[in-house]
């Protein structure tokens, strides 16, 4: 017989919790009962009660908790011949916990007993899956710790969590400091095959085996000429024969609806796309705001959008010490609007 720690009321081997007071029972002073001890009605409420709370904790994934009473059900129905369903359920949702935990050893001792005890040939069978399952979790899970070791151990020093947004690169081409925000920025951060704006690879500072003289790292980006500027100074005058800005802008306002600007500015997909909606009002609504956004548009802006070939003419490509592509040049206008990166170069060239 137990008692309560409380108010010493006398409980039942069953009862989780004193009906006089409300306390909960400890774990450690519930024993494993005998089939002979208990009826199987009280078995079953006990069973069923710390079911409910151990299904509970585990849908508002407190795992440990969830554990603990999928444990205290399991003392219930352990080795229990009547209660060899629940047990074998029990072992289930034990096994979940544990997997949940990274228990892995654990999680598939459980079910290999469960899939021991249960009579139904599917029942082993989904049990066996879940059993590869997390054998296979298991493994990736340390395929993928070795790789994080051998990255820690690679010739580049890791980068601090506080370094990680200002740190500086030295692109070898260019000849130019930049922070690691310019140098990733068309690629959301990713580290692997980075590309600077200028369309080059750039090489970190910290490594571990090499000094770098940052001085005359960044004389030499002072003395160099920056490619940007050349190109934003040979968009700035029309090009001859090129699209134009105007023209663009009242086709958009006056034929928009068939797609006129978009023939005309080479977006012969969206074109024939407007042509095929011109009996509704979308195309129209449509080409007024982008006749807008044309009309706001910097002359620099437009030409390296739409005459960017014109431009690249105009380029001394004889002085550059590396041959200029076009490849390049697209490189630093990877953005559905180019503009919007463009006038961030050029605010000046409308003044």
């Amino acid at each position: 017989m137990l008692s309560c720690p409380a108010c010493r009321t006398d409980l039942e081997k069953w009862q989780i919790e004193c009906h006089h007071c409300g306390q909960a029972v400890s774990s450690d002073a519930i024993p494993i009962i005998e089939d002979a001890q208990i009826s199987k009605k009280d078995i079953q409420v006990a069973f069923l009660e710390w079911m409910d709370r151990g299904n509970d904790l585990l849908k508002r994934k407190s795992f440990d908790e969830a554990h603990a009473c999928f444990a205290e059900a399991l003392k219930r129905v352990n080795g229990l011949e009547s209660q060899r369903v629940n047990e074998v359920k029990v072992r289930k949702k034990l096994a979940d916990a544990f997997a949940k935990l990274q228990k892995h050893d654990e999680a598939v001792a459980q079910l290999v007993i469960a899939a021991d005890l249960s009579r139904n040939e599917e029942e082993k069978v989904r049990l066996q899956k879940k059993i590869d399952r997390i054998n296979s979790d298991r493994s990736s899970q340390s395929s993928q710790d070795q790789q994080l070791s051998k990255r820690k151990d690679s010739a580049l020093a890791p980068a601090e969590e506080h370094d990680r947004v200002s740190a500086l690169l030295f692109c070898v081409s260019c000849s130019r400091l930049m922070t690691e925000a310019e140098v990733y920025r068309f690629r959301s951060g990713k580290s692997e095959e980075a590309t600077c704006i200028c369309g080059f690879t750039g090489t970190p500072l910290a490594q571990k085996s090499e000094q770098v003289d940052l001085e005359h790292h960044i004389s030499s980006g002072l003395r160099a000429p920056a490619r940007k500027e050349r190109l934003i100074e040979a968009a700035q005058k029309p090009v001859e024969g090129g699209r134009t800005k105007t023209m663009a802008f009242w086709l958009a306002l006056c034929l928009g609806t068939f797609g006129a600007h978009k023939f005309y500015l080479g977006d012969k997909a969206r074109g024939f796309a407007y042509v095929l909606l011109c009996w509704t009002l979308i195309p129209l609504v449509v080409s007024i705001y982008e006749a807008i956004l044309i009309a706001q548009m910097s002359r620099v802006s437009f030409n390296l959008a739409y005459n960017i070939e014109g431009v690249l003419e105009r380029l001394p490509l004889e002085s550059f010490d590396q041959k200029l592509s076009n490849e390049d040049v697209i490189n630093m206008e990877v953005t559905e609007d180019p503009e919007n990166v463009v006038d961030e170069w050029s605010s000046e060239d409308e003044i």
